[in-house]
């Protein structure tokens, strides 16, 4: 759905919306509880901000980001990328 190199962000959709939402603000859903909403980064930081604006992509696409679970990321392992 959405995808910017600089940020290191990217949201993707598992297949197409199929239900509307019931908080009557128009966004759609999944009906297909293996369907989702996942925004991924190439940081293991947390960003808010960023967060929220690929929310708003979501939104902005009909789609209510509010199926997203939070993922705790702490005492994950994670390598440092190797340098060239």
């Amino acid at each position: 759905l959405a995808y910017d190199e600089d940020d290191g962000y990217g949201l993707v959709a598992g297949g197409q919306t199929d239900i509307p939402n019931n908080d009557g603000s128009g966004l759609c859903t999944y009906s297909n509880p293996f369907s989702g909403l996942w925004i991924f980064s190439r940081s293991p930081v947390r960003n808010e901000a960023m967060i929220e604006k690929y929310r708003g992509i979501a939104m902005d696409n009909g789609i209510d980001p509010n199926m997203m679970k939070d993922v705790s990321l702490e005492n994950c392992g994670y390598m440092a990328p190797p340098t060239v």
